[in-house]
């Protein structure tokens, strides 16, 4: 009998349990699965924009000015890993704040599908992997 009840607990069979933690989490969590919606950037707008900026300036004030403002190892670990990438395909010198890698404790998949994950492990550039960032080849591109 105690198996059942750790089931109907763990929602296998079709406990009521299961779905007032899950409509918990996701009031408290946003969407996300569960997923703690601080752990995801969501709004990507301000990174791109710095970046295009950038790539016309070829100064990178404004990805400094993200870097500082952030207070998520992960973001800093993104935006310090781009700026390395990009001053190597502008063929510009790394700033001096961007040139230690942020290494990250466990990998950060920035596409967060599972199914893209592999792929990212093999195209992520070596300045996102040097932070533990994975990403997928066209990241930094924007249409």
């Amino acid at each position: 009998m105690e198996k059942d009840q750790n089931a109907v607990a763990l929602g296998k069979k079709g406990g009521r349990r299961r779905s007032v933690a899950k409509a918990s989490a996701a009031r408290e969590n946003g969407q996300k699965g569960g997923r703690p919606a601080s752990a995801v950037v969501t709004n990507w707008a301000p990174f791109f924009d710095a970046l295009d900026e950038v790539r016309r300036t070829r100064r990178f004030t404004s990805l400094h000015t993200l870097y500082k403002r952030s207070r998520k190892q992960r973001e800093r670990a993104i935006i310090s890993a781009a700026v390395r990438e990009v001053a190597a395909q502008l063929n510009v010198d790394v700033p001096r704040w961007a040139q230690k890698p942020v290494w990250l404790k466990s990998p950060y998949f920035v596409s967060g599908v599972e199914n893209l994950k592999a792929f990212a492990v093999l195209e992520s550039p070596l300045n996102f992997r040097m932070n533990n960032v994975y990403v997928l080849a066209n990241f930094l591109d924007r249409v």
